[in-house]
């Protein structure tokens, strides 16, 4: 097959345009709704991820079984608008399908998805701010995992979430971080009385759980076993506890607040967003809101610029 052409990726789809093309696949799940059994799974381009539901009836079973372990699919299908978001719809009765696809090395780049930011200077940026740190533990800490060329090359690569979440591509973690540690740094600029190094810190390490918590390729994104059983938050605690004890030398207070600001960046317990506790001392509240803020507009910026396209189309 050539190479995918403008008006088959993802974020120039229009509601009502019937889409034959080949895409990465991942999340097939059977559900069930009241017209029976469906697929629903995602898929992704270069572009963009967008949610797809294969009407299969009996057949669902079967389909699913088909495309378990499958990366890259064709379809043909219609796209569709729902509540303001793209989906596409896959019917075989309208002569739509899905199907297994082997795509060729000059395709990959297709349905590739990595940040669209100088991924070089953004950890430069990061390790800058690791060494003007003032406080030597905290410094010592970060030092520590960073001269680790394993946890360094895996950190420049990591996705910040899977297909359909924020960031959820090549690099997309270290993009993510480095904008949650902007966003402190210009807080702490406001509020200046506050620990500097400890928030920042936290910042750089606040999601470093992730490493751990995806199994990726250039194609798709998938929750690794500690993912699934453990999550993000409890492996990123995990690791600096891991790291904590190998340097052994960290102060316990200092110890405890930096767990904290982790542990407790996905904000109040009550909204079940992942957090074991909520925010206590400042320095949390901002890397809360940072990082809520930049996972946020992420994803109202994609979201807008789909809907600024087919508004201008």
């Amino acid at each position: 097959m050539p190479r995918k052409s403008d008006e088959e990726f993802i974020i120039n789809l229009k509601p009502g345009q019937e889409i034959e093309s080949h895409f990465a696949i991942s999340g097939i799940e059977v559900r069930t709704g009241r017209a029976g059994k469906f697929l629903h799974f995602d898929l992704s381009d270069k572009t963009q991820g967008i949610t797809v539901t294969y009407w299969s009836g009996a057949e669902t079973d079967e389909k699913e079984v088909e495309l378990r372990g499958t990366q890259t699919v064709k379809i043909r299908g219609l796209v569709q608008e729902f509540e303001g978001k793209l989906n596409i719809l896959i019917n075989p009765s309208s002569g739509h399908y899905v199907k297994a696809y082997q795509i060729t090395e000059d395709e990959l780049p297709d349905l590739t998805r990595v940040s669209p930011k100088d991924r070089k200077a953004l950890l430069t940026r990061i390790l800058d701010t690791i060494s003007n740190l003032k406080n030597p533990h905290l410094k010592k800490i970060l030092i520590s995992l960073f001269r680790d060329s394993s946890f360094k090359d895996k950190f420049y690569d990591c996705p910040g979430a899977k297909a359909r979440g924020h960031h959820g591509y090549i690099g997309g973690l270290l993009e993510h971080t480095e904008c949650v540690l902007t966003l402190c740094e210009s807080a702490w600029n406001v509020y200046p009385e506050l620990d500097r190094d400890l928030l920042l810190a936290s910042a750089i390490l606040h999601d470093i759980g992730k490493l751990r918590c995806y199994d990726y390729d250039p194609l798709t994104i998938e929750y690794s076993k500690e993912g699934i059983l453990l999550g993000s938050v409890m492996l990123t605690e995990n690791m600096i506890s891991e790291k904590i004890k190998e340097l052994g030398d960290i102060p316990e207070d200092l110890r405890i607040k930096l767990l904290h600001v982790v542990l407790s960046h996905h904000g109040e317990t009550e909204k079940g967003w992942g957090s074991p506790v909520s925010p206590q001392i400042p320095e949390a509240v901002i890397l809360h809101h940072a990082d809520n803020l930049d996972a946020k507009v992420k994803k109202s910026v994609e979201e807008a610029s789909l809907t600024q396209k087919r508004s201008i189309a």
